[in-house]
This record gives C-alpha cells, sequence and structure tokens, in this order.
C-alpha cells in the first residue's frame, strides 16, 4: 500500500508563490519606510528586483541571507515606537515566513522567529 504526503508539505516553487511574495514584501517595505527605517527598506526593495527579474536563485540567496534574519541592523531585528506600526510589521514578517516555509526555503533559525511574533501580535 502507498501513502501519499500531505498536500502542504509538497514544496510550492517560487514562482508559484511570487504574487504572494511580491505583496508581503512590498508591505514590509512600506512598514520600513514609513517608520522611516531605510537601510532594511532598501534591502528589501532589492530583494523585490531580484524576484521580479525572475531570478529566483539570487531572490532565494537574498531572502535567507543575514541582512534578512541575521544579527544588529537585519530586517527582523527592526523596533518601531509606533506599535500599530511594530504589530503591522510583525504580521507582515509571520506572512513572509509562512510563504518562506511553503517554498521550503526556511531554515531553523526562522522558526523561533515567528512564534516570537505571533506573540506579539
Amino acid at each position: 500500500m502507498f501513502f501519499s504526503k500531505d498536500k502542504s508539505e509538497s514544496k510550492v516553487s517560487i514562482e508559484d508563490l511570487k504574487p504572494n511574495y511580491i505583496e508581503t514584501l512590498n508591505n514590509i517595505e512600506n512598514v520600513l519606510r514609513e517608520g522611516k527605517i531605510y537601510p532594511q527598506a532598501n534591502y528589501v526593495e532589492k530583494t523585490i528586483g531580484s524576484l521580479k527579474s525572475e531570478d529566483y536563485e539570487v531572490f532565494e540567496k537574498e531572502l535567507k541571507s543575514v541582512n534578512f534574519w541575521g544579527g544588529s541592523g537585519a530586517v527582523w531585528e527592526v523596533y518601531f515606537e509606533d506599535k500599530k506600526l511594530q504589530k503591522k510589521f510583525y504580521s507582515e514578517m509571520i506572512k513572509l515566513i509562512i510563504l518562506m516555509e511553503k517554498a521550503k526555503i526556511s531554515n531553523s533559525s526562522i522558526r523561533p522567529l515567528k512564534k516570537l511574533f505571533e506573540k506579539e501580535t
């Protein structure tokens, strides 16, 4: 007897998720710009550019980079004085992590961040 994998566990291509990535990353960039956090906003904009030009290998590399998920100065670590803006940011970051999980491009260091963001929203 053969057992099929649950479809939720199947990898979805970045190309198939492209519209969702663009929407979510644009939202993240907009929140960063609204909060005047320009270096991280510029990096998100660069990542969107890689996706729009369909350079999926570069996009994946940028998305998984320390610029997004590393230490001091990484996108995920930004802080907003405005609590509404902070919640909106966390909400969009959760959406991004979910997209990364669907495309199987997340890593073990990102999973705890999802829980942190969920706790804060």
